[in-house]
């Protein structure tokens, strides 16, 4: 279930300043390495490919777009042809190309301009993520490095933007906030990201009055898109919605990790069809947490996953779920909720 990052690259004459694409690829890299990745994403460099070639590889239906290099006006890619003259690639082209990846989860742009570029193809990947105005080399590629750092680790675009970010405020990069711009198709995560990036006085004043966080989590539970399959319904009232959506961002990446860790040493084929059949199990999971109360309901769909599920590995899957460093940092009761949302269903899973 490898997931493919194309990384390509349009370096540029002279006349403009070098967009350092090659650092950049060695920090991806470099993290696949370091967190042990390389089973879950595919690194797929493209140096200097033509319009047309760009084209023809995100036909291939890669998960992951990252583009290293410059940006017109409007933000859209600029590329160099045999003669060395510069072109944009078409926008129109670019989208209906990208519209067409069925398989397309996130549009990492490292360009100027490219939060123009986003405006206009935000809607063709579930994440992406651009720059205002002309930001320097190093400025893209320290909030990569950080970016990459948490997204390779967890798998979640939305939890590894709020990561990089609050690292380089710590660093004191004034422009870490608002030169980086973040996009999802998920209303309610653009939510979430507004609210954590309000000041630390209007987050204490959230956290202290019952009113307003009442009124934040009725805000959040009225929009219409919701994180995978959550009921807006259910969530309306759930006292852990942010958590609920967070645990949705990566959970993906969490059942590979556990796949690979509990089947090591055994075939590809053997650990992959774990971790799909695990990551159909979490999606229950995640069912049951929104709607304990009607947890019963989720019964059938239990057994049935359950009968294809070795026992012994699945038990041993879900306890080291609830270690989990992720969840680990997540809310007390919230783990507590997942406790035993996790108990009922792996006792429906075991008597299956």
């Amino acid at each position: 279930m490898s997931n493919t990052i194309l990384f390509f690259t349009s370096e540029l004459d002279n006349r403009f300043e070098n967009a350092c694409c090659n650092d950049l690829y060695k920090t991806i890299d470099r993290h696949l390495t370091v967190h042990k990745a390389k089973s879950y994403f595919t690194l797929f460099k493209y140096d200097q490919p033509t319009g047309e070639q760009i084209l023809e590889k995100i036909a291939e239906n890669p998960a992951y777009i990252q583009y290293c290099g410059h940006g017109g006006e409007e933000g859209e890619i600029q590329l160099i042809d045999g003669q060395g003259r510069v072109y944009s690639l078409p926008v129109d082209s670019l989208k209906r190309q990208l519209e067409q990846n069925f398989n397309l989860e996130c549009l990492f742009l490292g360009s100027c301009n490219s939060d123009k570029l986003l405006a206009q193809l935000m809607d063709c990947a579930e994440y992406s993520v651009g720059f205002t105005e002309s930001p320097k080399a190093e400025f893209v590629n320290a909030f990569y490095d950080k970016f990459y750092a948490r997204l390779v680790y967890h798998g979640s675009p939305y939890k590894a933007f709020l990561e990089a970010r609050e690292k380089l405020k710590v660093n004191r990069t004034i422009s870490a906030g608002p030169q980086v711009i973040f996009r999802s198709k998920n209303n309610l995560i653009m939510e979430l990201i507004e609210l954590e990036g309000a000041s630390v006085l209007e987050k204490a004043k959230l956290s202290n009055s019952d009113q307003r966080l009442s009124d934040r989590l009725n805000k959040l539970a009225s929009l219409k898109a919701q994180a995978d399959a959550i009921s807006q319904e259910l969530l309306r009232s759930h006292p852990f919605a942010p958590e609920v959506v967070e645990f949705s961002t990566f959970k993906k990446k969490l059942s590979h990790d556990l796949a690979y860790q509990i089947l090591a040493g055994e075939e590809p084929s053997k650990i992959e069809a774990f971790e799909r059949k695990f990551a159909h199990l979490l999606d229950i999971v995640q069912d049951v947490i929104v709607a304990y109360e009607e947890r019963k309901s989720a019964k059938v769909s239990l057994i049935e996953i359950g009968k294809r599920l070795p026992k012994d590995t699945t038990e041993k899957a879900f306890k080291l779920l609830l270690k989990n460093n992720e969840i680990q940092g997540m809310h007390p009761e919230f783990q507590k909720l997942l406790d035993i949302s996790v108990a009922y269903c792996a006792k429906v899973v075991r008597q299956a």
